[in-house]
């Protein structure tokens, strides 16, 4: 299993520690903030994780990527950032303000899906240019081809602290993230599954979701293709298909060199991983990508 390089520099240190400690020396707490996507993987690991440390206390916030890069750069409480886009340099510029520098490991490989609900038989797949439409300016499904219902669209997309947000309104509304947020008869939540509801239960809806989000929803959504390709497993890994998102996990550099609790967690995880990303929908990274330094 290789690992990221800046894991290998930055818990060099943990290992010489551990194996001079007859008992275990983790004790504390640390809080994870961010992604809802990536949420159960890292819970996964965090609980495989703390039968090792039992001493050690947990707490996994699914409140949204840049909700979560804000509680470790601005308030400086969380100890890691789940994030489901990667950093900008916006992102960077802030933490430096306050002399931070942010480090992002890559964790997976997911998607952002466009969902209908199964009694939408019409709307098998959307150009990049209805997508846009659907989600900010069309008010019927016979805006966006004459052959279709003159049914209302519905939209239910995920809140403006969403990382899937961000990307979907780069991809797709050239960053116009208050177009899409502020478009008629659109709900809005930070909650996969609340949206995945409303798009099942509204007659004429239209919504986004992750790939690992629907996967319990196939009954009820169904998935639209972009430009013909629909998300697969394949798809994604090939980026043939339009939507494909990085998931990582952010920390502020100086911390994680400092904290033995945060270099152990992260260490756990990738030396797990195959075992840990088995089962939870996630794309998991090659062994090129995992190897890269960032």
């Amino acid at each position: 299993m290789v690992l990221p390089q800046p894991v290998i520099v930055l818990l060099s240190l943990l290992t010489l520690v551990l194996t001079s400690c007859q008992q275990d020396p983790l004790k504390g707490r640390l809080l994870l903030s961010g992604s809802s996507t990536l949420a159960p993987l890292v819970g996964k690991a965090v609980a495989q994780w703390k039968t090792l440390h039992p001493k050690m206390e947990v707490h996994i916030e699914a409140i949204g990527s840049d909700a979560g890069l804000e509680r470790l750069v601005r308030y400086d409480d969380a100890d890691l950032a789940l994030m489901s886009r990667p950093l900008t340099q916006a992102d960077k510029d802030m933490a430096g303000l306050r002399g931070k520098e942010l480090v992002a490991l890559p964790v997976a490989w997911d998607a952002i899906c466009i969902v209908v609900p199964v009694s939408n038989t019409w709307a098998r797949s959307l150009t990049r240019d209805q997508a846009s439409s659907a989600f900010s300016t069309a008010e019927l499904w016979s805006d966006l081809n004459p052959d279709w219902p003159s049914k209302p669209i519905h939209r239910f997309v995920l809140g403006p602290r969403s990382g899937t947000t961000d990307l979907f309104a780069q991809a797709l509304l050239s960053g116009d993230k208050p177009r899409l947020l502020n478009a008629e008869r659109v709900q809005s939540s930070e909650d996969d599954q609340i949206l995945a509801r409303g798009v099942s239960q509204v007659e004429g809806s239209i919504g986004f979701l992750g790939w690992t989000s629907i996967q319990n929803s196939r009954e009820t959504l169904r998935v639209v293709a972009l430009d013909g390709i629909e998300p697969s497993t394949a798809s994604i890994q090939d980026r043939s298909y339009a939507l494909p998102r990085q998931l990582w996990l952010v920390g502020n550099r100086d911390s994680i060199q400092a904290n033995l609790m945060v270099q152990s967690l992260l260490r756990f995880l990738y030396e797990q991983y195959p075992s840990l990303i088995s089962g939870t929908g996630l794309i998991p990274l090659s062994n090129s990508e995992r190897s890269k330094t960032f």
